[in-house]
């Protein structure tokens, strides 16, 4: 998926080599601006994102043509003076500060690569300000249609299990992200309320009254899942009472995860977990390994069992 994969490094540049698959075929180059680099909107936060790229985008020539840019993003991203920019950038710290400066420039020259391709009117002589404003639009739009995405893929499973009207049984990904939402410490009622089950109370005398049964069956479900579906992750849990080493990174992993929650509320980035654990996040599997430590990590900081 653009939104979600790196293309390059995983379609072409490891067949690069194949010659039956490029015959008669010209097989694309790295380029400095992909297409790709605006699956970036999942990290970025909208007010951070005007703020700093407003300094940033003062420095672009007009009008604004794709050598300019490209040339821009290097200027940028290898910028190591004491300007205003890096004066705004400082405000994340020494550590993180590169890191988010390509990560912003990166999505910023896609944006302006794909404002340019769609002949946005005057952009190639818009003013920094509205520049910034419409980089960061496009950032929400994409995270959105990620989100849409998402939701139709549910549907669609739904749809292929082929299941009659009466016989409909809970989705296998909803027992998932139950287990999920108990290792990371949720309130067992609000876990199962979001299921669709209403725990008993005793003052009204409604509800359930086996809620608890009927929650911890789903979340064997969602065990069972992992097991078929993440097999990564289910080996980490399986292996972490006999691994110190697994032990160490799960701390590791979920104190890095309280950071990034800390820094940006509701959209905390899982790229700085992946580098304190050294776990490429642009790839599915990485994003498996990282999730599973750091679900770990919280079950053991709560001193609690990884499943029911």
């Amino acid at each position: 998926m653009i939104l979600s994969r790196e293309e390059y490094r995983e379609r072409i540049k490891n067949h690069r080599r194949d010659l039956g698959l490029s015959e008669d075929v010209e097989v694309p180059e790295e380029w400095a601006v992909r297409i790709t680099d605006l699956r970036l909107a999942k990290v970025l936060v909208p007010e951070e994102t005007r703020r700093f790229l407003l300094p940033a985008l003062r420095s672009l020539q007009k009008p604004i043509t794709a050598e300019r840019v490209v040339e821009w993003k290097h200027q940028i991203i290898g910028n190591k003076g004491e300007d205003e920019l890096d004066r705004c950038w400082e405000e994340f710290g020494a550590q993180l500060r590169q890191r988010w400066r390509a990560f912003t420039v990166s999505f910023a020259a896609a944006a302006l690569f794909l404002f340019m391709d769609l002949d946005m009117p005057g952009v190639r002589d818009e003013k920094p300000f509205r520049l910034a404003e419409q980089i960061s639009e496009l950032a929400e739009i994409i995270k959105r249609l990620m989100r849409d995405l998402d939701d139709r893929t549910q549907e669609l499973e739904k749809l292929v299990a082929n299941r009659s009207a009466g016989r409909q049984s809970r989705r296998e990904s909803d027992a998932y992200h139950a287990l999920c939402y108990w290792r990371y410490g949720h309130n067992p009622e609000a876990i199962a309320r979001w299921l669709g089950i209403t725990p008993y109370s005793s003052k009204t005398g409604t509800g359930t009254r086996d809620w608890k049964t009927k929650l911890n069956r789903i979340l064997v479900q969602g065990k069972e899942v992992e097991n078929k579906r993440y097999p990564r992750a289910a080996a980490i849990f399986a292996n972490y009472k006999d691994s110190s080493h697994i032990r160490r990174k799960a701390h590791r992993a979920y104190r890095a995860h309280l950071v990034m929650i800390n820094r940006f509320p509701g959209h905390p980035p899982i790229w700085e977990v992946g580098r304190k654990i050294r776990v490429n996040h642009q790839k599915r599997r990485g994003l498996e390994v990282i999730q599973a430590y750091v679900q770990l990590g919280s079950c053991l900081a709560r001193g609690r069992p990884t499943s029911p």
